[in-house]
């Protein structure tokens, strides 16, 4: 946090974040601003063709007629995602003001399912402490098996997430106004997402 906030107290100013991407500096060739002169000296600059499945690769290299996936998935990135993390967390600590508690975690990655669970039963700290976010410690290691060698065999593999909203007053939103319906309006953030696919 640069701005908006003194002594743990937010000062009405608008709230400025700044998140360092430490990565940046092995990307100035790839990334460059100018055009390059001579051939490309890091593999990382070289044209990437082969699309991600369910990622905005495809419609964005077909939409703009680009011969490198990289200027689409470089605008679609996580890093658009870090964001939305940054904001909100923010925003968390502003529901708790106000008595609403967020919390999440995963119940499936691939073909991993965690073992059903109550939400009052869940310990939210071995969540938080879980490499994969899950509840189900024996899912969890499943879970990161299940990445590892999708990863190694050139693929990629998805999930589902759960949200849980404690303390969320009656009538939040509008019951009359399509575009102020709280469920419509979460929907609409949680896909916006790069790479949500779903919302139920």
């Amino acid at each position: 946090i640069i701005s908006g906030v003194r002594h743990g107290t937010t000062l009405g100013s608008p709230i400025g974040m700044t998140v360092e991407n430490k990565d940046w500096a092995n990307w100035g060739e790839a990334m460059s601003v100018e055009p390059l002169d001579g051939p490309p000296q890091s593999p990382r600059t070289q044209r990437i063709t082969r699309l991600r499945p369910g990622h905005a690769d495809l419609p964005g290299t077909m939409k703009y007629g680009f011969d490198d996936v990289r200027n689409v998935l470089e605008r679609s990135s996580a890093r658009e995602t870090a964001a939305r993390v940054a904001a909100g967390a923010v925003a968390i600590r502003l529901l708790e003001e106000f008595g609403i508690v967020m919390h999440s975690h995963v119940i499936s990655i691939g073909g991993v399912f965690a073992s059903p669970q109550e939400a009052e039963s869940i310990d939210w700290q071995a969540v938080e402490d879980s490499p994969v976010r899950c509840a189900d410690p024996e899912a969890a290691e499943r879970m990161v098996a299940e990445i590892d060698a999708t990863k190694e065999a050139g693929d990629t593999v998805g999930g589902v997430c759960e949200i849980i909203a404690d303390n969320v007053p009656i009538g939040l939103g509008s019951h009359v106004s399509w575009d102020k319906k709280i469920d419509a309006l979460i929907s609409q953030a949680l896909m916006s997402i790069n790479a949500v696919k779903a919302v139920s």
